[in-house]
């Protein structure tokens, strides 16, 4: 059994900790006027892209030996390993705010909520873009509609599957680094392809949208634009497969951590890249960065107790802060009003999830793997 990898934890506990800073634009409206607006703007799509290039990682650090060495059965192990992974709260998460939304909401947008009811519990509303009753079909169901990214993880999953055997190639650390390269610049293609085709053009006028709703779903939204940082992470899981000195590459490790910095400090303030939708392109190359920078030497910080805290709590965080948005949310400018919102928000959202994640995450899924038989990974 392969061992666990403390800072991959770790870094799952920032990327929910970036969605929550992202959110706190939500929680108190007044910040899009601060100078925090384009950190806490970016927040979000740092910390998306990190979870799926981490999901990329430990998907094939755990699976693709068993994939692609072993029978039909194995894949069905995978996927009710992972169902145990992320439905038992995302369902109890959805049907809340399904009820919730039956209260709240009436006409052409609670009828849509209902249409779209059954793609969202069946985790394909991101797979593909459609409009219902003049909404678009991922951002129903409220704030629940944050769950559109684990309708994209599973989306992931079920394309890993035959791309495991595609990925069953002899490795060598070049290789592999241009493998992982080739995903970051097919990222960047597929970014500036969706930009500048008229493909985002054509779908607005189909469906009588927006070009920008259109765009940002085929980047941020669909399982095919998150793909390349998927794979980028499945590149960094190979690399570290084939073995490293002891004690790492720690100036190596300083130099790309150095760089993803640089990279976010550009994108919100410097602007030196200035291409078309850079934002999308360099924070996500950010995150490859820190992603290989964390693979090349053991990070004290990364597997600290506190960050190996927010990693293990970090799915009930990233489903359960929405809730305690819409429950805190100040809509004042009083400046200590805001600092006392936000002195609540965090504390309360990790007591939550601590105990939902000690209470019910864990007992579901062993319950689940011990129903079928499946090992822990």
């Amino acid at each position: 059994m392969k061992r666990t990898l403390d800072e991959m934890t770790g870094l799952r506990g920032a990327a929910a900790f970036l969605i929550c800073l992202n959110h706190t634009l939500l929680l108190v409206p007044a910040l899009y006027q601060s100078a925090l607006s384009p950190f806490l703007m970016r927040c979000g799509l740092l910390g998306m892209s990190l979870f799926f290039c981490l999901s990329g990682f430990v998907i094939y650090y755990n699976y693709a030996e068993r994939l692609q060495s072993s029978s039909g059965l194995e894949v069905i192990r995978f996927f009710i390993a992972r169902f145990a992974r992320i439905y038992p709260l995302y369902v109890i998460f959805l049907l809340g705010f399904t009820v919730f939304n039956l209260i709240r909401t009436q006409g052409p947008h609670l009828q849509a909520n209902l249409t779209a009811l059954p793609v969202f519990l069946s985790c394909m509303q991101s797979w593909f873009f459609g409009i219902i009753n003049g909404f678009q079909v991922v951002h129903l169901q409220g704030s629940a509609n944050i769950s559109w990214s684990i309708s994209t993880e599973f989306g992931l999953y079920c394309l890993f599957v035959p791309l495991a055997f595609l990925l069953k190639w002899k490795k060598t650390h070049v290789r592999v680094l241009l493998f992982t390269a080739g995903m970051v610049l097919l990222h960047v293609a597929y970014v500036q392809f969706c930009h500048a085709s008229g493909v985002a053009e054509a779908m607005a006028s189909l469906f009588s949208c927006t070009p920008e709703q259109t765009f940002f779903h085929l980047v941020n939204y669909s399982p095919l634009g998150r793909l390349p940082e998927f794979l980028a992470g499945c590149g960094a899981a190979m690399f570290f497969d084939l073995g490293m000195p002891p004690e790492g590459y720690p100036r190596m490790r300083r130099v790309l951590f150095a760089a993803a910095f640089l990279l976010v400090l550009d994108s919100c303030t410097w602007r030196f890249f200035s291409f078309p939708r850079s934002d999308f392109s360099l924070l996500s190359l950010a995150v490859v960065l820190v992603v290989f920078a964390s693979v090349l030497g053991r990070s004290r910080i990364l597997s600290s107790r506190v960050f190996l805290f927010m990693g293990d709590v970090s799915y009930s965080v990233y489903l359960l802060h929405i809730v305690f948005v819409m429950l805190l949310c100040y809509r004042g400018e009083r400046t200590a009003s805001m600092l006392s919102t936000l002195a609540v928000f965090f504390p309360a959202v990790y007591l939550c999830a601590w105990l939902c994640f000690r209470f019910y995450e864990m007992p579901c899924r062993k319950k689940i793997r011990t129903f079928f038989n499946i090992a822990k990974a």
